[in-house]
């Protein structure tokens, strides 16, 4: 496995391969909570991203009373697959195997901790799996967490279609997406003068460069990835099975006002209108003003107000 993170400012309490059902050996990150537990909490980390930097926010959770697991998805990190490689998910169905990758940690937090209730969290790409997840399967969790995520129905998912069948032609479905340019690098460029090649992330430089810096994140995935990627938007655009989530289950939405990738927060809020439109009683949706991509990495008082606001509202859910 691969070693503890260095460039973060926390600590997981261990780190292990779980073996999934679908062949991928997945890198765990796990924090045992402090005292007795409220519920179990189940990251899921963004696009060119891993587990490992949700360190600091595991700490704060296992410190206030939750047992934390994160997963490097296939594609990302210290996970590995016969059929995946860094920014390929799989050789098919790429979405749909994280998925069942996901179905599976979920199954065995569930059986480590059958009489807590689960809270999945998700992050930009995170973030769009645990909605997929939430219409799939919500009787297998009691809260979803869906941070910094657009999924709204829209024009450019038919233009990206196009633009990834011409690329796949071309490069074949391992080949280097020039996608990562359309979006990444031009979401960047709002904020010029850049301090960093991924200042559209926080405002804190420092947690830019870190991120910069880390050869596990800010890498161009595979036209196949963001062909899987696309499937996801699409599917949690729809809401299909949106009709058969509990109408009093506890969701948590929030994005940034000035983060490019939802459209400068219209994504969190046609997800907020979609929710509400479902009959869903128990939806609470913050868009943060000034707050850019990731919450959590954003300046030292900023993330510390934003973590000790999960944290109130999930100590309610778990009562």
């Amino acid at each position: 496995m691969r070693n503890e993170p260095t460039r973060l400012n926390g600590k997981f309490t261990s780190i292990e391969a779980w073996d999934s059902p679908t062949g991928a050996s997945l890198c765990v990150y796990h924090t045992k909570a402090k005292g007795k537990a409220k519920a179990a909490i189940h990251i899921n980390h963004g696009l060119a991203d891993h587990g490992g930097r949700y360190a600091r926010f595991a700490e704060a959770l296992s410190a206030a009373g939750f047992h934390v697991y994160a997963q490097d998805h296939r594609g990302h990190g210290a996970t590995t697959a016969p059929d995946s490689a860094q920014g390929v998910f799989a050789a098919k169905d790429g979405w749909d195997q994280v998925l069942a990758d996901m179905k599976f940690i979920n199954s065995e937090i569930n059986s480590k901790h059958p009489s807590l209730p689960v809270i999945m969290f998700g992050h930009s790409m995170g973030g769009m799996l645990a909605y997929n997840y939430l219409l799939r399967w919500p009787e297998t969790i009691q809260s979803v967490v869906i941070w910094n995520a657009a999924m709204s129905k829209s024009a450019l998912t038919s233009i990206l279609k196009i633009v990834l069948g011409i690329e796949k032609a071309l490069k074949g479905r391992e080949g280097i997406s020039g996608v990562s340019k359309m979006t990444f690098d031009t979401f960047n460029k709002a904020f010029k003068p850049n301090a960093t090649s991924a200042d559209w992330l926080s405002k804190d430089v420092g947690e830019c460069k870190a991120y910069e810096d880390d050869p596990d994140c800010g890498w161009a995935p595979s036209v196949s990835m963001w062909q899987d990627l696309r499937e996801g938007i699409v599917y949690g655009a729809n809401d299909i099975g949106l009709d058969n989530v509990p109408k009093d289950m506890p969701i948590y939405v929030l994005g940034g006002d000035s983060d490019p990738s939802v459209e400068k927060g219209k994504a969190i809020l046609d997800l907020d209108k979609r929710l509400h439109a479902a009959g869903l009683t128990n939806v609470k949706t913050v868009l943060r003003e000034n707050g850019r991509h990731e919450a959590l990495n954003e300046p030292e008082d900023e993330r510390n107000a934003i973590t000790q606001d999960f944290i109130g509202w999930a100590s309610q859910v778990a009562k």
